[in-house]
């Protein structure tokens, strides 16, 4: 449901303003993360927790934007691995700040992430969306992923109360820039449809994710979760027809297996 969200989000872009889509995707979303949260998680969350959230979504809202501009100006099967490799490397250092250790399998995961971003990043042949488009926006993005996930992890035990949080905070930053730049928050009619599946794909991901990880071992189900680029490229392949290099080929291939080897042996 990420790779299917992040699809359809870059596709709304290459036709609308990324604010836009962003803005009206995360409104969306919004709705259904409402309903399921009370049910999830009935007790009253703690005030820290939300505090974490907040914090969250006004760093998820840069990295999602910077995601959706990113997949429109660029190719998605390049951006989309990129983006994950870097949301993946950043806790794994965050935690090396804060004392964790990792094993040695996660130090040769961000080796051939490093390789696998080198590799990915490369142009390709012919004309059209060239791949090196969009990977500055996927690099920034993927940063300002990872930061999401630290703060969110820091909020542990309140259900999806500080998701719901984070993506209020986040919609919130993101209509006081459109306002700001004196845009209009709606996209044209004939994208709310795309959009709104891309921001109720987003929420039904977010709460799967929470809803897996609460009974089940973290290093499996954020492997799982990693490796969402994979229905991105897919999609990107077969509805965009869009052709990589053989070196980017073993890029992503690399790219897969540095996500798993990263959250496999961060545990």
């Amino acid at each position: 449901m990420y790779g299917g969200a992040d699809f359809l989000g870059g596709l709304a872009t290459r036709r609308d303003e990324w604010l836009r889509v962003t803005i009206y995707a995360e409104l969306v979303g919004l709705v259904p993360l409402a309903l399921v949260t009370p049910i999830v998680w009935p007790h009253q969350p703690t005030l820290v927790s939300l505090g974490w959230g907040a914090a969250a979504g006004i760093v998820g809202a840069a990295g999602i934007a910077l995601l959706y501009r990113g997949l429109g100006m660029g190719a998605m099967s390049v951006v989309a691995p990129i983006t994950a490799v870097c949301a993946t490397v950043i806790p794994v250092l965050a935690g090396l700040a804060l004392g964790e250790h990792p094993s040695g399998r996660a130090f040769v995961g961000i080796a051939i992430a490093v390789l696998a971003i080198v590799l990915v990043s490369q142009g390709s042949h012919g004309s059209g969306k060239g791949t090196t488009s969009g990977v500055g926006m996927a690099l920034a993005s993927g940063v300002s992923i990872g930061g999401f996930l630290i703060l969110i992890a820091r909020a542990h035990g309140n259900g999806l109360w500080p998701l719901l949080v984070s993506r209020l905070a986040a919609t919130s930053v993101l209509i006081v820039l459109a306002l700001a730049q004196r845009g209009t928050l709606m996209p044209p009619r004939a994208l709310r449809s795309t959009v709104a599946w891309c921001g109720c794909f987003d929420a039904a991901a977010t709460v799967c994710y929470a809803l897996a990880v609460h009974p089940g071992a973290l290093g499996v189900v954020a492997t799982l979760i990693s490796l969402y680029p994979a229905t991105t490229i897919v999609l990107a392949r077969v509805v965009l027809s869009e052709h990589l290099r053989r070196r980017q080929a073993v890029g992503l291939a690399f790219a897969a297996g540095a996500v798993v080897l990263i959250t496999g042996g961060a545990g």
